[in-house]
């Protein structure tokens, strides 16, 4: 809910909301030794060519549903 009252338009909820789903796959992947995810949501956070890429995708398809793998 944090999330939804301080972000400024839907890009940037979004954004977030991607962000705090990778934080929680990290947690469990810590456990895998090939597959430890730890960090990766806050070097994303910090990559302004990830938040450019993503709005990218948001102009192109409209929604997530669209956009392919």
């Amino acid at each position: 809910m944090d999330v939804i009252v301080n972000t400024q338009n839907v890009d940037i909820f979004l954004t977030e909301s991607i962000l705090a789903s990778l934080k929680l796959i990290e947690g469990t992947t810590s456990n895998f030794k090939n597959y430890n995810l730890n960090g990766l949501s806050d070097m994303l956070k910090n990559n302004k060519q990830f938040h450019t890429l993503c709005k990218t995708l948001y102009l192109k398809y409209n929604t997530f549903n669209s956009i392919p793998v």
